[in-house]
């Protein structure tokens, strides 16, 4: 007879923690007891790191921790991966303890669509006189310093230029 008061050969279990299991086993007068115990180590704590939101076609960089060994959904096993999604996309990380025992976190990184700009072109225009600038796309703007500009933190500066000048301007859109 088990402790559960199971009279089967054999019985199944499913711990938590932890625990031993007492088997009687009687024949006429004599008895004869014996126990087992099932160790249950916890899980493994796996993480994949935070979610987060890159770039169109920009890398990074996907760090895990919780274990000695690591298994990611991209086949790749180590702690670090590197990867370089076009669409949003969900990461799993495996991590497996020295036990055996196996957990799993996942990480989902988020991709911001391509800025489309538009400077609208090449400018021309007599000595002395200016010109409004403008690009389009994005909500952050940052015109390359430049005296001839009367604004470097805007969409459409105007432009005094002395002689044929390149303006550079860098776009990012709100989300980054």
């Amino acid at each position: 007879i088990w402790d559960n008061g199971s009279t089967n050969d054999s019985i199944y279990v499913k711990p938590n923690t932890t625990t031993t299991y007492y088997l009687t086993v009687t024949s006429g007068v004599c008895h004869r007891a014996d126990s087992v115990v099932i160790t249950v180590f916890p899980l493994p704590n796996a993480d994949a790191g935070l979610d987060r939101t890159i770039c169109y076609r920009d890398t990074t960089m996907l760090v895990g921790s919780g274990g000695p060994s690591y298994s990611w959904s991209t086949g790749e096993v180590t702690d670090t991966v590197y990867v370089v999604p076009l669409v949003p996309t969900t990461y799993t990380l495996t991590v497996t303890d020295g036990f055996g025992c196996k957990n799993t976190d996942e990480v989902i990184v988020f991709v911001d669509s391509l800025l489309i700009i538009n400077t609208g072109g090449d400018k021309v225009l007599c000595y002395g006189d200016s010109i409004q600038l403008n690009v389009t796309g994005g909500t952050i703007y940052k015109w390359a310093y430049d005296t001839t500009l009367s604004d470097t933190l805007i969409s459409n500066p105007i432009a005094f230029p002395l002689q044929t000048t390149t303006y550079y301007v860098t776009v990012t859109s709100a989300n980054g």
